[in-house]
Formats: structure tokens, C-alpha cells, sequence
């Protein structure tokens, strides 16, 4: 599937439809900065979710997360980011 609007996104769907156990999941990855975005859903009722609401979901997030700096609660004082030296 193809997720236009997101530079480098990735996605995916599976399906199982046969009579043992159906399902079907999507999968949209997307990077900005130093951090990696991952939108997945499952369902075990092929159908349920559509294609195209997922990446309305992923294009809204990307949105809302492209250029954004860090979160307040991951800076130390100083500016240096939590985690590192």
C-alpha cells in the first residue's frame, strides 16, 4: 500500500481470509528527526478497518509530530536530552 504525503513512509498489509482463523492487519512506518513512528492495527474481522483511514491517521500524525522539537519531560536542564551523558 502506498502512503503518499509521508517522506521514506513504509507499509504493509497481511491477510489471512481462509476459513482458519481470518484476520487482517496494517502497518504504517514513518521516521521524523530521531524518532521512528508506528502505526499498526489487527483485527481478526477482515473488513473492519480500512485502508484508507489508517493513513488518514498516519498523515495526521505526521502532521502534528514533523519538525516538532523534543517533548519538555525528555530535556534535562540545559538542553540536553534524557538518556545521554
Amino acid at each position: 500500500m502506498k502512503v503518499s504525503g509521508i517522506p521514506g513512509a513504509r507499509s504493509a498489509h497481511r491477510a489471512n481470509l481462509g476459513d482458519v482463523k481470518p484476520f487482517e492487519s496494517y502497518n504504517i512506518l514513518f521516521a521524523d528527526g530521531s524518532f521512528v513512528y508506528d502505526l499498526f492495527v489487527f483485527t481478526p474481522k477482515p473488513g473492519a478497518v480500512k485502508e484508507k483511514d489508517l493513513i488518514a491517521a498516519a498523515k495526521t500524525q505526521y502532521k502534528r509530530v514533523k519538525g516538532a522539537p523534543l517533548p519538555r519531560f525528555l530535556v534535562r536542564r540545559g538542553g540536553a536530552p534524557v538518556g545521554k551523558p
